[in-house]
């Protein structure tokens, strides 16, 4: 039998990569893009810094250059809450997370 005949998909080293939105550049190309840089990019246009763990670059040639200077790309050392931008957790929260952890079994 001849190779991918037997297969109904397969995994080559070039992807598909697609965007849109108000803050997508028209018909933009990102020609250097990798898996990697998907997180940061996704980050970057949430409005949210991306940790120093993160691999990857934003991909900033598919963004409009009015977003671009309006919004500077931020790197960070923790991991902030999305909802607050606090990277600790009150007393009340670790109690809760605790309460849970313990009725998973892990107390």
């Amino acid at each position: 039998m001849l190779y991918g005949l037997d297969r109904s998909g397969g995994h080559h080293n070039n992807g598909i990569f697609l965007a849109c939105g108000p803050s997508i550049r028209h018909k933009s190309t990102p020609l250097e893009a990798q898996i990697i840089d998907i997180m940061p990019t996704i980050l970057y246009l949430s409005g949210l810094a991306i940790p120093d763990y993160v691999d990857g670059n934003v991909l900033s040639e598919i963004i409009r250059e009015e977003y671009l200077q309006l919004h500077t790309i931020e790197r960070t050392g923790l991991y902030k809450d999305l909802q607050t931008g606090r990277g600790e957790m009150t007393d009340e929260e670790k109690k809760l997370v605790e309460e849970h952890l313990r009725a998973l079994g892990y107390f």
